[in-house]
């Protein structure tokens, strides 16, 4: 059985306005990741503007702030952020940095983009993180919320800006 975001995230009933939240908010990841200047903005539902990773892999959005979608101190942040990073050594990973933010600029998250990452180990980091929802690149080269509140599922159903990682 797989293991689900903490009980302590939002409720199920709150599911529909937060991700109506992460689908307008602000994901960039900084060029030089993918050989280019400046910063380049994801948006699910949309094509990257990254080039698509190889079949059956992905790139991934990743954060350790505000797990289960409950906003933490700075410090409790930080050290999660820092924990995330130590993890992505031991496990050999390449990352990058990146951010989150709302719409409106707050909310800020520091994040990590993992280029050409196996899915399923994007999906165990992001429970081991209490993440409710990372962002994704497919091999179709669209960028989507991939989410990891399966109470979530009957409430949200299908809809191609976001995925439930199997």
């Amino acid at each position: 059985m797989k293991p689900t975001v903490p009980a302590s995230g939002a409720p199920a009933r709150d599911g529909q306005a937060l991700v109506e939240a992460w689908l307008e908010a602000i994901y960039r990841i900084r060029a030089d990741a993918v050989g280019a200047a400046g910063s380049l903005r994801l948006v699910p539902g949309r094509p990257a503007p990254v080039p698509a990773p190889v079949h059956g892999r992905v790139h991934g959005l990743l954060t350790a702030f505000n797990p289960g979608a409950q906003r933490l101190d700075a410090a409790a942040n930080l050290a999660r952020a820092a924990r995330l990073r130590v993890r992505l050594a031991e496990l050999d990973l390449t990352w990058h940095p990146a951010a989150n933010s709302a719409a409106d600029g707050g909310w800020p998250e520091p994040s990590c983009w993992l280029p050409d990452v196996d899915a399923g180990l994007l999906d165990a980091l992001a429970r081991e993180f209490g993440q409710a929802a990372t962002v994704c690149v497919g091999a179709d080269g669209i960028a989507r919320l991939r989410l990891y509140r399966d109470d979530w599922h009957a409430l949200l159903g299908e809809d191609p800006r976001w995925q439930w990682p199997r």
